[in-house]
């Protein structure tokens, strides 16, 4: 349930409480002030991508690289590879409001990475609270799936328009892999990528043509991985023609079976499937399917690709305007499924807001 209302405190009193001796760490948008009993986060309001702030009605995060020490103390491992339980200190997040700030109550560390540390809290914000710490802004014009509709008959179109929609162009972290001597669907993604680093993948990779290891006869080439190396996706060595499609094989535990959909389309589904874990905005949610999908199927449309990863765990999508949706079976509950969304911007989210799905997590 919403916690009670925050208290509205002058900062000098809630950093005069953690002492003289504190230390005081400055981040993009917030203050992180380390006592000998507790933590305090001192954040702006604001809803930026690039800042720290309110992220939603559970989340905290701070941006930018966190200063070791400061990492430390906030996650309470001294030692990230240690076994030892971590001495975490009470943290406590409050927002400049005004000419005070609101004081918004505890949180817990919950995972931290090279660009942003995210809390969540033990009481979920009520929506006046969020709106005062996360000043809604002017919406953006989200794009349009138009890319939907060609799916069907010119699946490099659609692939192209969904990679100009979604992944702007930026100087490459590294260069791409060639596109010689490779099919021409996958040649064509490569291009793309050169321009566009995260096309290669950030919950699954595409790499340089390698060989495959269980290919006896040296026919196939291996050009993408799951993330833990579980399982691998290659396709036919020789360039086709242009007239022709590739199959794809997704091996695991040295068997390889094929994917449902050829090349040109699985290379689609491959950037959607990623779409869902690295956009900015995110939803999540689990429920039975015969109430999930009809909620979610009146705002958004199918993509018209048969079942993504069918050898491992079978899932499809949906799409609407700056988002995409990936939908699977929910192993652990027969008759539920799951959805993963990722969105361009907060708004594309907000229209599922209003139907009535109880959402595990919620960025709108």
């Amino acid at each position: 349930m919403p916690q009670q209302s925050p208290v509205r405190v002058d900062e000098g009193a809630l950093l005069a409480r953690l002492g003289p001796d504190a230390t005081r760490f400055e981040l993009t948008g917030a203050s992180v002030v380390v006592g000998a009993t507790e933590i305090l986060i001192i954040a702006d309001a604001g809803d930026d991508l690039a800042s720290s702030g309110v992220w939603n009605e559970s989340l905290f995060r701070l941006a930018g690289e966190v200063p070791e020490a400061a990492a430390q103390a906030l996650s309470g491992f001294t030692d990230f590879w240690s076994f030892e339980e971590p001495q975490q200190r009470p943290i406590h997040v409050a927002v400049r409001v005004g000419t005070a700030c609101l004081l918004l109550g505890g949180v817990r560390f919950g995972c931290g990475g090279p660009d942003h540390y995210e809390f969540k809290f033990f009481e979920p914000l009520d929506r006046e609270v969020l709106d005062a710490v996360r000043p809604p802004g002017p919406d953006p014009l989200l794009p349009a799936p138009v890319w939907v509709g060609l799916v069907t008959d010119r699946p490099q179109q659609a692939l192209t328009l969904f990679v100009e929609s979604w992944f702007p162009e930026s100087p490459p972290r590294n260069a791409a892999p060639s596109a010689e001597a490779v099919p021409t669907a996958l040649a064509a993604f490569y291009r793309l990528a050169e321009g566009r680093p995260k096309m290669l993948g950030t919950q699954n990779y595409m790499h340089r043509p390698q060989e495959n290891g269980h290919d006896r006869d040296g026919e196939y080439i291996a050009f993408a991985s799951e993330n833990q190396g579980c399982w691998s996706w290659s396709c036919p060595r020789l360039p086709d023609t242009g007239d022709s499609d590739h199959s794809v094989l997704l091996t695991r535990n040295g068997l390889a079976l094929p994917e449902q959909e050829p090349l040109s389309k699985f290379l689609l589904q491959f950037l959607l499937h990623e779409a869902t874990f690295e956009g900015p905005y995110l939803a999540h949610a689990s429920a039975p399917a015969d109430e999930l999908l009809p909620k979610l199927r009146s705002v958004l449309r199918d993509v018209p690709l048969r079942p993504f990863m069918t050898p491992v765990h079978p899932m499809s999508f949906l799409a609407g305007p700056g988002l995409v949706a990936v939908i699977a079976a929910a192993p652990w509950n027969e008759g539920s499924a799951t959805v993963g969304i990722g969105a361009v911007h907060r708004s594309a989210l907000r229209p599922l807001g209003q139907l009535g799905i109880r959402w595990s997590r919620f960025d709108g």
